[in-house]
């Protein structure tokens, strides 16, 4: 498993290739925390079933755990809010080890019910040791399997999978810390296809602002 330490920046060239593959990438970061302890960053992948498979698409989360080392602290679950018409299952194997389960309409205080998602135990509390999440550093690989009608999940865009409760998407459940201390923090999943025009926006400015000097340069 890739690790990955500190926030994870978008890169113009990974947002334009997000638009292009029709959000087929997304990339997140968590807010501020209940208690400010924790945070992560997260890499969403969605590969649409084969056309005329009958099959589910496959949906791969990485979650990064981005909080401060020198209190460690390890993510012991997460939850979000899928569109109505998608039926996940998660494959309680895709971390290489045991204690993950599948979360269904999980009661993620203090945000209220989500969907969906996957935690130790298969509680948003986490129940027992939190040494089975994941570490300070390391990013996990979840997966599940999206179920519903074909042509809907061959035309379904990334940034179309998912929706708010109490304004959010995502929410990651923390234990662990050395303080004794656990949190919860929040997110918000950006559309893929807002980002590549920002950042194309941002590429045309530089051009404009270089076409300018040039002008300025020949007069």
């Amino acid at each position: 498993m890739q690790i990955k330490m500190g926030w994870m920046a978008v890169s113009l060239a990974s947002a334009i290739a997000a638009a292009g593959a029709q959000g087929e990438i997304l990339r997140f970061q968590s807010l501020m925390g209940t208690e400010g302890l924790g945070s992560y960053s997260g890499e969403i992948n969605w590969t649409a079933p084969v056309m005329g498979s009958g099959g589910p698409g496959t949906f791969v989360l990485t979650l990064t755990n981005t909080s401060v080392p020198s209190n460690g602290g390890y993510i012991t679950g997460f939850a979000f809010n899928l569109v109505d018409g998608l039926t996940p299952d998660f494959l309680e194997d895709s971390t290489g080890l045991p204690g993950w389960q599948q979360l269904i309409n999980a009661n993620a205080e203090p945000w209220g019910i989500f969907d969906t998602g996957a935690a130790l135990g298969g509680t948003w509390g986490g129940g027992g040791s939190p040494l089975g999440g994941i570490p300070v550093g390391e990013a996990w690989q979840f997966t599940f399997m999206i179920y519903g009608d074909e042509a809907y999940l061959r035309a379904l865009a990334l940034e179309n999978f998912f929706h708010q409760t109490a304004g959010y998407e995502f929410a990651g459940r923390f234990k662990g810390f050395d303080d004794d201390g656990s949190d919860k923090a929040p997110a918000n999943l950006p559309a893929p296809g807002a980002i590549a025009v920002l950042a194309l926006a941002g590429v045309a400015a530089q051009r404009g602002r270089r076409s300018h000097r040039c002008a300025r340069s020949d007069s």
